[in-house]
């Protein structure tokens, strides 16, 4: 039982500090977000401003994995982060 016990407490250590990079895609949904009563002003400003400051010099946004020529979470937050730019 107290092994148990150590191994919850090391999971729970562990999910707890995790820290994820910024994910462009659902960073882009956020930016959606609009304003009660307004659907151009976005309720979080600072997420259009995140998505401007993070495109990557060719236009795309998302994770590039080594070796794909095509690669969907590439095309899902590129296609995500212009909507979110478009609205």
């Amino acid at each position: 039982m107290q092994h148990k016990n150590e191994l919850h407490d090391k999971i729970r250590k562990k999910l707890r500090d995790v820290q994820l990079p910024p994910s462009s895609y659902d960073t882009a949904w956020v930016a959606m977000v609009p304003v009660q009563g307004s659907h151009q002003t976005p309720r979080f400003p600072q997420s259009i401003e995140w998505i401007l400051q993070n495109q990557y010099d060719d236009g795309s946004w998302g994770t590039n994995l080594p070796g794909l020529v095509v690669n969907k979470d590439i095309l899902l937050c590129t296609l995500a982060c212009v909507v979110a730019l478009k609205r």
